[in-house]
C-alpha cells in the first residue's frame, strides 16, 4: 500500500462519444495496465448508442462523467482535467476510446518522466497514428519491446497524450474553439514555449484511427482547414499577407488536378476530401471566412496566453535554478 501511494498518481482520461463497440477492446486492455497507481475515467460526451450503461453494467467500478452535450475532443478532455486537477494527480493521461496498450506503459512512461524534471508532455510510439495499421504490427512491437527510449519531438498526437498536472495549471486548459483537429497542437505549442521537453517513448500502443472523421467526411475536412488557419493565427501571429498565402496554398492542394494524395493519409485526405475542386474550393473558402469573422477573438485569446506563457517561462526558469543551487 505504501508502496502504491509512493508512486506518482495518474488520471486516464478516455473520451467517448458513440464508441461502445470500441470500449469492448479499449477498457479490457487499459485494465491489464500493470502500474499500482492510477484511475480510468470515462467521459461520456452525451453518447446514444448505450456506451454508458455497458461500462455500467460490464465495468461497474469506473467512474463515470456523463456531460449533457456532445463538448468534442476539446471541451470533453477538460471535463475530465479538471477533475484530475481538484483531485489532486500528478500526471493526466488523454486517451481515446479506440487504443490498444502494453500493459507496461504506465511503468514505462513514469520512468520516462522521472529523467528530467523538465519533461512535461510525453507520448507513445502509436500504431495507428496517421494510417490504419494491422493490430499485429502492434502485438509485434510489443514482443520486441525490451528498453525503454525517448527522443525530444514538436508533436504528440492527442490520441495518447500524458500530461503533468502543473502544466494545465500554469498554461491553462485545452483551447476549446477548435471543437475538433489542432486543439493538441496548439495546447503542445503553448507548452513548449513555455519551457516544458515534450519527448515520445518507444512505448507501443495501437489506435484504431479516425472513427468519426470517416462517418463525416465534409464536415471533418471543414474543420481540419478552418483549425489549421486558426493554428497559425493563433501560434505563429499571422497577418492578412500570412492568411493570404495560406488560403493560396490550401487552395492549390485542395483543388489542382496535378497534386496527388496519399487516400489512405488522413491529414492529407482531410485537405482534400474529394475529387470535385468546387466543393473542396467551398471549404478552403468557408474556413477562411470563418477566421476571418473570429480574428479579434483569436487575437484576445492568443494575448492571454502569451501572458500565461511568459509567467511560466519565469516560474520554470527560477525552479531550475533553485534546482541546480540544491544539487
Amino acid at each position: 500500500m505504501f508502496e502504491t501511494e509512493a508512486r506518482p498518481k495518474i488520471y486516464l482520461c478516455m473520451l467517448n462519444w458513440n464508441g461502445k463497440q470500441h470500449l469492448k477492446y479499449s477498457i479490457p486492455s487499459v485494465l491489464t495496465t500493470d502500474y499500482p497507481n492510477y484511475e480510468l475515467v470515462l467521459v461520456d460526451n452525451a453518447s446514444t448508442d448505450g456506451s454508458v450503461e455497458y461500462v455500467q453494467q460490464v465495468f461497474p467500478r469506473i467512474k463515470i462523467i456523463v456531460n449533457e452535450r456532445n463538448l468534442a475532443w476539446a471541451g470533453g478532455n477538460n471535463v475530465g482535467i479538471i477533475d484530475a486537477l481538484k483531485r489532486g494527480f500528478d500526471w493526466i493521461i488523454l486517451i481515446n476510446n479506440d487504443i490498444l496498450v502494453d500493459p507496461r506503459w504506465l511503468k514505462e512512461a513514469i520512468k520516462a518522466a522521472e529523467l528530467d524534471a523538465q519533461i512535461g508532455l510525453i507520448g507513445f510510439n502509436v500504431f495507428g497514428e496517421f494510417l490504419k495499421t494491422p493490430r499485429q504490427e502492434f502485438y509485434a512491437a510489443q514482443e520486441t519491446y525490451s528498453k525503454l527510449e525517448l527522443h525530444d519531438v514538436h508533436g504528440i498526437v492527442g490520441c495518447a497524450l500524458m500530461v503533468r498536472s502543473d502544466v494545465f495549471e500554469n498554461i491553462g486548459l485545452i483551447d476549446e474553439v477548435y471543437f475538433i483537429y489542432g486543439e493538441e497542437d496548439d495546447f503542445e505549442y503553448r507548452a513548449s514555449k513555455a519551457g516544458y521537453r515534450m519527448v515520445r517513448t518507444n512505448i507501443p500502443l495501437w489506435h484504431y484511427s479516425e472513427g468519426w472523421a470517416r462517418s463525416m467526411p465534409l464536415r471533418s475536412s471543414y474543420l481540419a482547414m478552418r483549425n489549421t488557419l486558426r493554428l497559425g493565427i493563433k501560434t505563429r501571429g499571422f497577418n492578412a499577407y500570412n492568411v493570404f498565402r495560406w488560403t493560396l496554398g490550401t487552395l492549390r492542394f485542395a483543388c489542382s488536378p496535378f497534386v496527388k494524395i496519399d487516400p489512405e493519409n488522413s491529414l492529407q485526405r482531410r485537405m482534400r476530401p474529394t475529387n470535385n475542386p468546387f466543393i473542396n474550393g467551398w471549404l478552403v473558402l468557408k474556413a477562411v471566412m470563418w477566421n476571418l469573422i473570429h480574428w479579434p477573438e483569436s487575437k484576445r485569446i492568443r494575448a492571454k496566453e502569451q501572458e500565461l506563457i511568459a509567467a511560466t517561462q519565469a516560474k520554470l526558469q527560477r525552479e531550475s535554478g533553485i534546482i541546480n543551487s540544491d544539487q
